[in-house]
């Protein structure tokens, strides 16, 4: 609902917006929505990669599903740490039952891929992409995502860096006003 209605609900709040003060609203509007834009779309680079990762490790490793669950996997990936924990557990599972075809290697391919990716991701493509795509260093997106999780859990994390990010926006708005004071000039 709140999707159907977002431009609904945004004329609304605009309307409480008094006139004097509606351009730098809409301004910092915009500038969330850029913001929730580029985060969706650096989710989406995740967990491509995620997919793509998994479909080649769990292949290589003779897992019987190996497209499916990399599908549900990297799907997963959307929510940080929890997807690669869910995805890890699926495939584990489906190499547990595939111990008398593929032996102990099936569980190690397991491993292997999940942990490269996972290490991969957490060290360059997360900090990375979204760091170029919303703007926060890459300490601040690792920082966002522990603090948020450790807060509010799987949807803190889900939520950290877009919030940190909307954050940033007026702490930026703050310092350019400080700086541009009678007090801070003077």
């Amino acid at each position: 609902y709140f999707l159907r209605d977002f431009k609904i609900i945004i004329e609304k709040i605009k309307s409480f917006v008094p006139n004097h003060k509606k351009s730098n609203f809409e301004k910092r509007l915009h500038e969330i929505d850029e913001i929730f834009k580029a985060y969706f779309l650096g989710q989406l680079t995740v967990v491509l990669f995620y997919t793509i990762v998994y479909i080649i490790g769990l292949s290589i490793t003779g897992i019987d599903l190996a497209f499916v669950i990399s599908i549900i996997g990297g799907l997963l990936a959307i929510i940080p740490y929890f997807g690669a924990i869910m995805g890890l557990l699926i495939a584990l599972s489906m190499a547990v039952l595939n111990i008398p075809q593929l032996g102990i290697w099936g569980i190690i391919g397991v491993l292997i891929t999940f942990g490269i990716s996972h290490i991969v991701d957490i060290i360059i493509i997360t900090p990375k992409i979204m760091s170029s795509k919303i703007g926060l260093s890459p300490i601040m997106v690792i920082l966002s995502l522990f603090i948020g999780g450790g807060i509010f859990g799987i949807f803190g994390m889900l939520f950290a860096i877009p919030v940190v990010a909307v954050l940033k926006i007026y702490t930026n708005e703050f310092e350019e006003k400080y700086k541009n004071s009678n007090y801070f000039n003077s």
